[in-house]
C-alpha cells in the first residue's frame, strides 16, 4: 500500500518516499522475495493474502525467519569475503566481490531507511515490528556486515585500481574506524579511496546516531531495585 501525500506535506517527503521504494527493487532480497512468492502462487494455484494464509502456510520468504537467515548468512559471507577474499588475486572473483558488496550495502542502507521512516507511512494504523530487542540485535550485525564488506570494497579496488595486493585485516581495521566515526576519511592513506572512506563514515554516523538510537528507546524497560 502507498501513502497518501496531499498538496500541503511539500514534495521532498513525495519524493524521498518515491525514491526510496524504487530503490528498495534493487536487491537480491527482494528478487529472492518475489521469485519465492510467484512460485508458491503457482504450486498453490491462487494469489498470496496474507489475511487469509496462516503463518506456517506462508511462502518462506514471508516469514519472519527467513529475513533473519539472510542476515546471518549475509554477515557470514560478509566476513569470509573481509577477510579471506584478498588471498585470491583473480580479477572475475574481485569484480564479482565488489559488485555484491555495493549491492549488499545499498540493500541494507534503502532497508533501514525504509523501516526507520517510510514503511510506517505506507499503513501508519497497522504498521508494527516484532520486537524492538530483534531490531537491534539485527541492526548490530548490520553494522558489523557493513564493516567487512566495505573492507571488501577497499581491497577490491585495490586489487583492480593499484594493482596490488592488500593486506586483509589492515582494511578491516580501518573500515572498523570509519564505521564507529574513530577517525576521519582523510586517515585514509590511499587518496583514491578517501571519498569511499567519507561515505562509510555517513553510514556510520546514521547506524549510530539514528537507527540504534531510535530503536534502543524502543527496548522494554528493566525494573530496579535501587532508584538511585
Amino acid at each position: 500500500m502507498s501513502a497518501q501525500f496531499e498538496v500541503q506535506d511539500g514534495f521532498i517527503l513525495p519524493a524521498c518516499y518515491k525514491l526510496f521504494q524504487f530503490l528498495r527493487l534493487i536487491s537480491v532480497f527482494t528478487l529472492i522475495r518475489f521469485t519465492n512468492l510467484k512460485f508458491w502462487e503457482f504450486r498453490n494455484h491462487e494469489k498470496y493474502d496474507p489475511k487469509h494464509v496462516p503463518i506456517k502456510c506462508r511462502p518462506i520468504t514471508k516469514r519472519y525467519v527467513f529475513p533473519e537467515a539472510w542476515a546471518l548468512g549475509n554477515l557470514i559471507a560478509a566476513i569470509l569475503a573481509g577477510m579471506c577474499a584478498y588471498l585470491i588475486p583473480w580479477t572475475p572473483l574481485q569484480i564479482v566481490i565488489l559488485c555484491y558488496a555495493v549491492i549488499r550495502t545499498l540493500e541494507i542502507f534503502v532497508y533501514q531507511v525504509n523501516v526507520l521512516l517510510f514503511d510506517p507511512l505506507s499503513n501508519p494504523q497497522t504498521y508494527a515490528i516484532k520486537s524492538a530487542t530483534r531490531m537491534v540485535i539485527l541492526l548490530i550485525m548490520n553494522m558489523i556486515e557493513y564493516t567487512f564488506w566495505f573492507s571488501c570494497v577497499y581491497s577490491c579496488l585495490c586489487f583492480l585500481v593499484e594493482g596490488v595486493t592488500p593486506e586483509g585485516f589492515v582494511f578491516v581495521l580501518e573500515s572498523f574506524n570509519q564505521m564507529t566515526n574513530l577517525s576521519s576519511p582523510a586517515d585514509i592513506s590511499v587518496v583514491h579511496f578517501q571519498i569511499l572512506a567519507f561515505f562509510e563514515t555517513l553510514v556510520g554516523m546514521f547506524m549510530n546516531l539514528v537507527c540504534l538510537a531510535r530503536f534502543i528507546g524502543l527496548l522494554p524497560s528493566v525494573r530496579t531495585i535501587d532508584d538511585n
